[in-house]
């Protein structure tokens, strides 16, 4: 049987087969990595943070730094450098050379915060104790006979880290707890100095009057050992100090 001529086409196809040279493999260039551009440091010099914004600099630009205040232009000083919007609290705060300070004392017209005061008595000392172990913890004071204690002994865990533990030191463990929860519900308060002998205590708000902040001021500083005091400080919530004159006089 007579081959198959090939076509014109096909020979071409052999013949440049046939010819084509070798491409030698070519290693490819090898790039310098382009060079990061050089950081540029912002040398202008940034403005350095102020601890306070500045309605609190323009309250405390009224105080005189180095002026110790007697204790009616201490008041008028803590109403007007003032910067919250709500009704900012007035405190007396006290550097001391005691770490075990304390004591009682009555305001006359108590610190603007209405207080919680549960009693506790032997005949009701079973209920209480049920919803306390349940989480109840609804006061701010709790007030407890003598015949109570033993019973709210199991309790010394929770109540004694939140300062709601009844104390004989404290005054919230008496044969008159009904009196004692009348006297702290006026204003009665207890004073005292944490463990770096640093005494912080409310004696109202901002927006009364300056004569019932001077008589609550007049009748801690009354009850203050002052002999154990280094320095006096009155301000109001988040506003600026004004140190007061020790003597507490008008």
């Amino acid at each position: 049987m007579a081959k198959k001529a090939k076509t014109e086409e096909e020979e071409k196809v052999e013949v440049a087969q046939a010819v084509e040279p070798e491409v030698a493999a070519v290693e490819p260039e090898t790039l310098e990595p382009e060079e990061a551009p050089p950081k540029v440091k912002n040398e202008a010099p940034t403005a350095k943070k102020l601890p306070h914004g500045k309605k609190w600099r323009a309250a405390a630009a009224k105080i005189e730094q180095d002026k110790t205040y007697a204790l009616a232009e201490a008041i008028d000083l803590v109403k007007a450098t003032s910067t919250t919007k709500f009704d900012g609290t007035v405190e007396l705060h006290a550097k001391t050379f005691s770490t075990a300070m304390r004591g009682h004392v009555n305001l006359p017209h108590g610190t603007g915060r209405e207080k919680r005061v549960e009693i506790i008595t032997g005949d009701n000392a079973e209920e209480l104790i049920a919803k306390m172990e349940g989480g109840w913890l609804d006061f701010d004071v709790l007030v407890a006979t003598p015949q109570a204690m033993p019973k709210l002994a199991k309790l010394a865990r929770v109540l004694g880290p939140k300062g709601l533990m009844p104390s004989p030191k404290s005054g919230t463990v008496s044969d008159q707890p009904e009196k004692v929860a009348e006297e702290l519900k006026g204003g009665k308060i207890e004073y005292r100095v944490d463990k770096g002998g640093a005494l912080h205590q409310a004696i109202g708000k901002v927006s009364w009057d300056a004569a019932k902040l001077a008589k609550n001021l007049e009748a801690l500083l009354k009850a203050l050992p002052m002999t154990q005091i280094q320095t006096l400080w009155l301000t109001s919530t988040m506003g600026p100090s004004i140190k007061l004159e020790k003597s507490g006089k008008k």
